[in-house]
């Protein structure tokens, strides 16, 4: 396990000090790899060389980090309420890219899907993970529908628009 990135929040510092002695207690140190910040330009080798990507985000809005998961062709795992209708059009393996928020049980159990499967299979929905990146979440595809949206909007502010 590689685990990346550093603190953002109040708390985040205490909580690494409590993963780091869990991690030593466990005698885990040679399995888990604490990165720590990771500058940006290191990050397409840490997903190149990854499986899954594991998101305990609950943001409620669409994480970045899942997204470029996707587009590496990632299998990503989160708790992330945006995400699974996001994930609807894959059909029944939707629901094996979704856990419940501090459900650590399901989330191993989803990574244990995803990590006995093929690697055929896996790189088959990395494909289509990534064509939703590209299909729905592609910046310049994505400006141009906030312009639409925003110029839409500004009809409706004038009375002369629709939703």
């Amino acid at each position: 396990l590689e685990w990346a990135g550093g603190a953002l929040a109040a708390g985040d510092d205490a909580f690494a000090a409590v993963v780091r002695e869990r991690i030593g207690k466990l005698g885990l140190e040679e399995h888990v790899h604490l990165q720590g910040p990771v500058p940006y330009r290191r990050i397409p080798a840490l997903y190149a060389r990854s499986t899954l990507l594991l998101s305990g985000s609950r943001t409620g809005s669409v994480d970045k980090v899942v997204l470029e998961a996707m587009a590496a062709g990632r299998i990503p795992i989160t708790c992330n309420e945006s995400f699974p209708p996001i994930f609807a059009e894959l059909g029944e393996v939707a629901a094996d890219l979704s856990f419940e928020p501090g459900d650590a049980r399901g989330l191993a159990r989803r990574a244990g899907c995803w990590l006995d499967r093929t690697p055929r299979e896996r790189e088959a929905l990395g494909r289509k993970l990534a064509a939703i990146v590209e299909r729905d979440h592609e910046v310049d595809r994505l400006m141009q529908r906030l312009v639409e949206r925003m110029a839409c909007g500004s009809d409706l502010e004038n009375g002369r628009g629709r939703v």
